[in-house]
């Protein structure tokens, strides 16, 4: 099986990200696999025309055909503590007054005018205390708790009860994580260990490898976007792969022109295979 991977479904507008979506959606590839979590992701696959059995969230380790249904978290059914109002942004934010003082700011979902998407609580001085991300459904997607305005967990539900995945920050970084039941030293960390798993025999494809290449020991680096800079020299990230056999990425998808440019500049060839993205 052919398994393309993508970092996050923000990414999905980026030219090569957007070839990996099309060779699911065409049947060249059997699978799209999501890094990084998101709260809108089912929305975002459909809209792509993307089959949601075919699409798997690793975080959650989830495939987005068994994400739950709902009608999302209505804004006028937030209960309002101490008599506060609600105030319309321009910005289409929408925030939580009382006595003057701003309570907390909410995000809703682009092109809904009523369903939250996220709501931020504030300490009096303005700075955010906790927030809570709600999935497209209304079921909770994440918690994630302050100090000061700097982010310390992030507790992620995927609408479940208990939240199966937790992060921990020090200094603004992510340094520990919890991922269903096991302790890693980073989220990264847990996702490796889910592809080892799930997909040890299977084709791996990525086009951004710089944080997706730590995953999987044996990785193909597609480039339908080119290899080569605005001068006519090789990337030197392209470079570094293809002269370290230690390198993760194992194998180099290059289109005929970049594959003869690079052949004719003397570079070991021993990853490089010529492909037609366009097939």
């Amino acid at each position: 099986m052919q398994i393309q991977l993508i970092d996050s479904l923000d990414q999905n507008r980026k030219p090569e990200v957007a070839w990996q979506i099309d060779q699911v959606k065409s049947g060249q590839s059997d699978e799209l696999w999501i890094a990084t979590p998101h709260e809108n992701a089912v929305a975002i696959c459909e809209d792509l025309g993307l089959s949601l059995d075919k699409v798997v969230d690793m975080a959650s380790r989830t495939r987005l055909s068994d994400m739950p249904k709902g009608k999302g978290y209505f804004l006028f059914d937030l209960p309002v503590p101490n008599d506060g109002q609600m105030t319309f942004e321009k910005d289409g934010t929408v925030s939580l007054m009382s006595k003057g003082v701003r309570m907390a700011n909410i995000v809703l979902f682009s092109g809904s005018s009523y369903l939250v998407q996220a709501i931020s609580w504030l300490t009096p001085s303005g700075a955010v205390s906790r927030k809570v991300v709600y999935q497209k459904n209304g079921q909770i997607f994440c918690r994630q708790y302050f100090n000061r305005g700097s982010l310390l967990e992030s507790d992620y539900y995927f609408g479940q009860e208990e939240a199966p995945v937790k992060d921990y920050y020090f200094n603004g970084r992510r340094n520990f994580s919890s991922v269903f039941g096991e302790d890693y030293p980073s989220f990264e960390a847990g996702l490796q260990d889910y592809l080892s798993e799930s997909a040890s025999d299977d084709e791996i494809v990525v086009t951004e490898p710089h944080r997706l290449a730590t995953l999987v020991q044996k990785m193909v680096l597609a480039c339908p976007e080119g290899v080569f800079d605005a001068d006519g020299r090789l990337k030197e990230a392209i470079a570094m792969m293809i002269e370290n056999d230690q390198h993760p990425v194992k194998e180099i998808w290059l289109g005929g022109r970049d594959f003869d440019s690079l052949k004719s500049q003397d570079y070991p060839l021993s990853k490089v295979k010529k492909h037609d993205f366009h097939a």
